[in-house]
């Protein structure tokens, strides 16, 4: 199944804070499909109450990608 995010497949889970702190080092963005699939900025995000980090990355947090478009192509 595909939505708007991508297939799950394709989807880098942020799994520690380890890996939340690398992403936000690399000024990357974070979804929770659960929430509808908003992008927000791991820098933001590490900076949750802890107890709604731990849910939020229990619910599932993945990297954020950009979708690969084919403009013009059918």
């Amino acid at each position: 199944m595909s939505d708007h995010i991508g297939d799950a497949t394709e989807m880098v889970r942020i799994n520690t804070l380890n890996q939340l702190y690398q992403a936000a080092q690399d000024r990357k963005s974070v979804i929770m499909p659960w929430r509808g699939g908003t992008r927000l900025p791991a820098a933001w995000v590490m900076n949750l109450q802890g107890t709604v980090l731990h849910q939020e990355m229990k619910n599932g947090m993945y990297l954020y990608r950009k979708h690969k478009t084919m403009r013009g192509k059918l």
